[in-house]
């Protein structure tokens, strides 16, 4: 009993560490998330935790980019603009 419990409890580690260090679905540019415009706020989250930098794109000289980027994309409304707001946290 006591192997079967310290493998399944290895197992779950591996699978855990694995799962921590997967890209986000949004990492390269033809994968960017669509952002649509609506009237109401509507609040998620996103990260850049395990992002890869994306191949032919320049990096940055500025916000302290440390090489993962995550990319979305944004039908702009009649109006010609939208707004964006981080609620909390912190954005670079």
């Amino acid at each position: 009993m006591k192997k079967l419990f310290t493998l399944t409890a290895l197992m779950s580690l591996i699978f855990v560490s694995i799962d921590a260090f997967a890209q986000p679905a949004n990492d390269d540019p033809c994968n960017a998330t669509l952002l649509a415009p609506t009237n109401t706020c509507s609040y998620n989250q996103y990260t850049t935790a395990a992002a890869t930098p994306s191949i032919g794109v320049s990096a940055p000289g500025c916000a302290n980019y440390v090489g993962g980027d995550v990319w979305f994309k944004a039908v702009i409304p009649c109006s010609g603009s939208i707004g964006l707001d981080t609620q909390t946290g912190v954005m670079t």
